[in-house]
């Protein structure tokens, strides 16, 4: 651990050169994750939070996190 410390510390252009890979990366595979994250409606029929949910629906049209 102390040697990728010290590598971290002399050479910091080649580590800053894959934090910015690694963040390209991860945000070209951020675009395809959403296709695969399914919403699901965590609603419990006759609580507060569902009636809530229905009446932000009717006032509003909907929530954010279900359009």
């Amino acid at each position: 651990m102390r040697q990728l410390a010290r590598f971290a510390t002399r050479r910091p252009g080649p580590v800053l050169l894959v934090w910015a890979l690694a963040f390209v990366l991860a945000l070209f595979f951020a675009s395809a994750a959403r296709d695969n994250v399914h919403e699901t409606d965590l609603q419990i029929p006759g609580t507060d939070s569902a009636k809530a949910d229905e009446l932000t629906r009717q006032q509003f049209g909907g929530t954010i996190s279900s359009e």
